[in-house]
């Protein structure tokens, strides 16, 4: 995974300030996300699944969001 990779997938996952909620999620420091982030440091073989887990997590609850609006219309 490249470090612009996980970036963009940290931005969709959490926003503009996506590093320490990523961090938090990863259960890592905030500061070694900054660098991974800015390819100080290489970002671990299984971080990618990590991302793919929270990813889908993501995507289910936006999903069921999708769902409870659409029965408020």
């Amino acid at each position: 995974m490249t470090p612009a990779r996980f970036s963009q997938v940290g931005t969709m996952l959490y926003g503009s300030a996506w590093r320490d909620p990523l961090a938090k999620a990863l259960k890592v420091a905030e500061r070694t996300v900054r660098r991974w982030a800015d390819g100080e440091n290489p970002i671990p073989d299984g971080v990618p699944a990590d991302l793919a887990a929270l990813c889908r997590k993501k995507s289910d609850c936006l999903a069921r969001m999708a769902t409870t609006l659409n029965g408020e219309l």
